[in-house]
Order: structure tokens, then C-alpha cells, then sequence
């Protein structure tokens, strides 16, 4: 599938990420950057449930309602 992308130029180029971990020697998952020079790990948990707020919001009507 990615092959197919890149092929589509939907993708540039991708990583196998376990044999990067193997190359690399790594020995733990906190060891796995996420991105290479994007977000910092702070940032990246704060987006990890974009939904969370929405559904708290949704909620809050709701009970409003009744």
C-alpha cells in the first residue's frame, strides 16, 4: 500500500520502524522519537483525544437540556 502511494506521489518516502529500532538498538518505546524535528512529546499527547473537548462540551448540553 505505501509503495502504491509513493508511486501515486501521495507520499514522498516512508520507514520500516522496527528494523529502524534494530538498527538503532533501541531499548525502549520512550527511546522512539515521534517525528523527527515536528512536535515536541508534550505537544503530541495534548492531541492525542482531539475529540475529548467536543465530547465534554456535548455532554454539558445534554445535561442542560433535561
Amino acid at each position: 500500500m505505501l509503495d502504491s502511494a509513493i508511486a501515486e506521489r501521495i507520499i514522498i518516502n516512508y520507514k520500516n520502524i522496527m528494523q529502524d529500532c534494530l538498527d538503532n538498538k533501541i531499548q525502549t518505546v520512550l527511546d522512539i522519537p515521534y517525528f523527527d524535528d515536528e512536535l515536541e512529546q508534550e505537544e503530541y499527547e495534548d492531541l492525542d483525544n482531539p475529540f475529548e473537548s467536543e465530547d465534554s462540551i456535548e455532554g454539558s448540553r445534554n445535561c442542560k437540556d433535561n
